[in-house]
């Protein structure tokens, strides 16, 4: 990365990302084949023509079956650098939700959808420096 950044925080979360890692691909699993169902489900029903509207939805308000975790992560002034190589823009976020029972701070994007899960021992502390981030951007 040859861009000078000012980095207000920085976290390893190797750790507690490798203690979710069965919860979590369990959970892609079962996202994937429920939409994979309700995608046969719509084509049985409605024929092949569903498969547009259902596509649509799928890319509005349906939930990424995949969700980033990165192991590393920074803080920056302009994004958020995931794994030392991948800059995530401040205005890419919409909300910024704490999920405190896995200790993780949750981005979403313009649809509401989780689109960056940051994994912290404190993810308040995470959630503060970063939505101080992306209102100075904001303004």
């Amino acid at each position: 990365m040859k861009e000078k950044f000012t980095i207000f925080y920085e976290e390893d979360a190797s750790q507690i990302k490798r203690r979710r890692h069965v919860r979590d691909l369990a959970s892609t699993i079962i996202l994937l084949v429920l939409e994979l169902l309700g995608l046969i489900l719509f084509v049985y029903i409605f024929g092949w023509i569903a498969v547009i509207p259902y596509m649509l939805a799928q890319l509005t308000f349906m939930p990424y079956p995949v969700i980033r975790t990165p192991n590393k992560y920074s803080i920056a002034d302009r994004g958020i650098i995931v794994d030392e190589k991948h800059v995530i823009p401040y205005s890419r976020i919409r909300k910024i939700e704490i999920q405190k029972r896995i200790n993780a701070v949750s981005l979403k994007d313009r649809f509401g959808k989780e689109f960056l899960r940051l994994y912290s021992k404190n993810p308040e502390e995470v959630e503060k420096i970063i939505d101080k981030c992306w209102k100075m951007v904001k303004k």
